[in-house]
């Protein structure tokens, strides 16, 4: 009898959201692996196009594999979230193990961070960002085509702020009286 209860509050409490949870859960089923397989698809076309434009550069020649490895990190990132053309803060975990924590291994580090720039600047320069983005347009509200145009007038100048006052020099606090 208790399992039959238990059985019953179970399925009550499943039931109980409605249709929409079954519809919901349907929705994300399919909707979520379908949208990290685009993900997936878009930073693969944005690495191949980033290695194609790396071959194309014959005065990288000499670089050396860090340097390599950040011109294709910098240039897929710029085409892929359009950032400015500055490498993130802290280099890829790879630079941060124990073994990196040498002088040759902040050459490296380094090295990885010029090619992120170089990269992430042709990237800037080969206008392909645009062509890989879907560009969106939010509907204007119905009404805006009878809005008439505005001209913002400049600000008002801003008044001079007064010099500073100098304090007066005071050697000590006054004291209070003391009753005893």
């Amino acid at each position: 009898m208790r399992r039959c209860r238990t059985l019953i509050g179970l399925l009550a409490a499943a039931v109980a959201p409605g249709c929409t949870l079954i519809a919901n859960g349907a929705r994300n089923l399919c909707n979520e692996p379908a949208l990290a397989i685009e993900e997936c698809r878009f930073k693969y076309k944005a690495r191949s196009l980033a290695r194609e434009a790396w071959g194309k550069h014959t005065d990288y020649e000499s670089a050396s594999a860090d340097f390599r490895d950040g011109y294709v990190d910098g240039y897929a990132d710029y085409l892929g979230a359009g950032r400015t053309t500055d490498p993130r803060p802290a280099p890829p975990k790879r630079y941060m193990e124990q073994t990196y924590q040498t002088p040759e291994s902040l050459r490296a580090v380094e090295d990885y961070f010029a090619g992120f720039h170089a990269g992430a600047v042709d990237a800037q320069s080969s206008g392909q960002r645009g062509l890989m983005v879907v560009p969106v347009v939010f509907p204007l509200p119905a009404d805006s085509w009878s809005m008439p145009a505005t001209i913002v007038s400049p600000a008002p100048p801003v008044e001079p702020l007064p010099p500073p006052r100098e304090i007066p020099k005071t050697t000590s606090l006054p004291r209070r009286e003391t009753s005893s």
